[in-house]
């Protein structure tokens, strides 16, 4: 059982809070990472797989975040009434522009933003302690995971690339979705399936994220693949 507790202490961007995790207190930074507007996603999703593979429970503390790596826990708090929420990123999203995260709905009841659907918020991303433990359903320290999250820099520290987001393909069937995706990473292109429903029926679409500054390589090893006039989405 997780449990965040009151224990404020803000030095610049840098929240210390309390989580009981198995009965013990244990401490946490938490690094200031973005801020922006929050969405949330509820029964609709409600039993499929998200973008890591688990199946997507409303009710658990998890979100959604387009660049962030799976396991990642990141302290939400609701700019507007200073509520705030431990999540789990497991999943892909928001693809609405000008979103920077989605919550499960029980994320978004913490931070009271049900009924507005939408909450301008700050994210501040865990920092594992050197030589310690992550919390459940993240990395360790010491595995690659970890030093992933423990490399995390505050976006606000460097230049501002443009992001995008390449849809190579979409297909009716998952297995030839996944086929297709194993095709790209043969050749250096780490696509995501992402999963939608069109005229009620569900698709399965390959996607890329890129930077500005590597837009025209990628576009131009899809090319070479025959992949000529993709859709790209400026996020």
């Amino acid at each position: 059982m997780l449990l965040v507790v009151i224990a404020y202490v803000v030095a610049q961007n840098v929240l210390t809070r309390t989580v009981i995790k198995d009965g013990h207190e244990v401490q946490y930074q938490f690094v200031l990472y973005e801020t922006g507007t929050a969405s949330w996603y509820g029964s609709e999703f409600h039993g499929r797989k998200t973008a890591n593979g688990e199946i997507f429970d409303k009710n658990s503390l998890t979100a959604a975040h387009r660049t962030l790596p799976f396991g990642t826990w990141v302290l939400v708090k609701n700019l507007v009434n200073g509520k705030e929420v431990l999540v789990r990123i497991n999943d892909r999203g928001p693809f609405a522009k000008g979103r920077i995260i989605d919550l499960s709905e029980a994320g978004a009841r913490v931070l009271g933003m049900i009924q507005t659907g939408t909450a301008q918020v700050a994210l501040y991303v865990m920092k594992l302690p050197q030589g310690g433990e992550g919390l459940p359903g993240s990395a360790t320290a010491g595995s690659a995971g970890s030093q992933s999250i423990n490399n995390i820099k505050n976006p606000s520290q460097e230049p501002v690339q443009r992001r995008y987001k390449v849809q190579v393909a979409s297909f009716a069937e998952e297995q030839n979705a996944l086929r297709e995706k194993k095709r790209l990473a043969e050749q250096g292109l780490q696509a995501e399936i992402e999963k939608a429903l069109v005229n009620g029926k569900e698709v399965f679409r390959i996607i890329l994220y890129t930077t500005e500054q590597d837009l025209s390589a990628v576009l131009k090893k899809l090319a070479e693949l025959g992949i000529q006039k993709p859709l790209v989405i400026s996020l």
